[in-house]
């Protein structure tokens, strides 16, 4: 959930999932494009299929906080915007109490949202792996054995072509008059044993020239060769696993009002703290700054802005609940 509601356009398209109305006002397209153009090749293609990508995600965000509202008999709707997008319940009288009951149901309703992301990435991996494709985006964090990445490294084809006698030596033409040629060590693919099909399929994509050699120039595009081969589609599927997994880890973070800043006021609230509600804002300043000043020093000034911006505000809530006598003890 992020801000509040933006007012109604003539613009705006409207339809239903699974029953829950959906709205997206026209600023969402335009932000999205923009973020899209910074993004890839800035080709019309790449664009829509970023576009693309930041729906589908977003939808499914805020689907998980609907359905939850759901679950507790609560109708909601949902809006995409500029700012991302909202689930906004019709009432809250079910979660409005100060039970502990109510508390917990408010937490899973805000962390529903970053869940339903994550398990789409998860869905979407799995697909991959099914098929034999690397996604091209987790193994860049984690070791591709962690994650059953099917792309295997240089060294160990190199390795492997040693043992099975198909390290060969490619003489290279000059390409200028009076050079001498190159030599240089590649792969001749007949001779390699025990190679699966998802990397001859590879390897197969490196030899670029059709003569079964994979030399030292074409293997260095063997992480490649791993992933979807449409250009088009290879990007939508990056970017749908960078928005629903980065973007989720983003909003889990203690910041109002991401969901994570949510997620610990109501944890704050039900462990009996004294003054939850304080140490919550405390938390998202600190946090805002943090990730802030981290973001800016990344180069990463979109989101670092936003932070810092987060993190000001959640600072002008904590004064504002201080001067109102909230921050002295009881309950809140």
């Amino acid at each position: 959930m992020f801000l509040g509601e933006p007012g109604r356009t003539g613009y705006d398209l409207h339809f239903r999932l699974l029953g829950i109305a959906i709205r997206i006002h026209p600023g969402f397209w335009v932000v999205a494009a923009l973020l899209g153009f910074g993004s890839g090749d800035n080709a019309p293609e790449t664009i829509l299929a970023f576009v693309a990508a930041v729906l589908i995600s977003i939808v499914i965000h805020e689907l998980g906080h609907a359905l939850l509202f759901r679950r507790y008999r609560i109708s909601s709707k949902i809006v995409l915007y500029h700012f991302g997008g909202l689930a906004i319940p019709d009432s809250m009288e079910h979660l409005s109490g100060s039970s502990r009951r109510s508390r917990w149901q408010q937490l899973f309703v805000s962390a529903a949202g970053p869940a339903a992301q994550l398990l789409l990435a998860l869905v979407v991996i799995v697909a991959l792996r099914l098929g034999g494709f690397s996604d091209g985006l987790v193994s860049h964090y984690l070791p591709p054995q962690y994650t059953a990445d099917p792309v295997r490294s240089i060294a160990s084809l190199d390795e492997q072509a040693r043992a099975d006698g198909a390290l060969v030596e490619l003489e290279i033409p000059a390409s200028e008059e009076g050079k001498q040629p190159t030599i240089v060590p590649a792969i001749k693919l007949e001779l390699l044993k025990g190679l699966s099909d998802v990397d001859s399929r590879a390897l197969e994509k490196c030899d670029r020239d059709g003569n079964q050699i994979v030399d030292e120039n074409e293997i260095q595009s063997l992480r490649f060769a791993y992933m979807i081969p449409n250009p088009t589609l290879r990007w939508f599927v990056f970017s749908l696993l960078f928005v629903s997994i980065f973007w989720a880890l983003l909003n889990l973070m203690p910041v109002y009002p991401l969901d994570g800043g949510q997620i610990a006021r109501e944890l704050f609230l039900v462990s009996g703290v004294r003054s939850p509600v304080e140490k919550s804002l405390m938390l998202s300043v600190a946090t805002g700054v943090l990730i802030g000043i981290w973001a800016l020093s990344t180069r990463q000034s979109m989101a670092g802005l936003m932070f810092l911006m987060l993190a000001w505000s959640s600072y002008q809530l904590l004064d504002q609940f201080r001067r109102m006598g909230g921050g002295g003890y009881g309950r809140y």
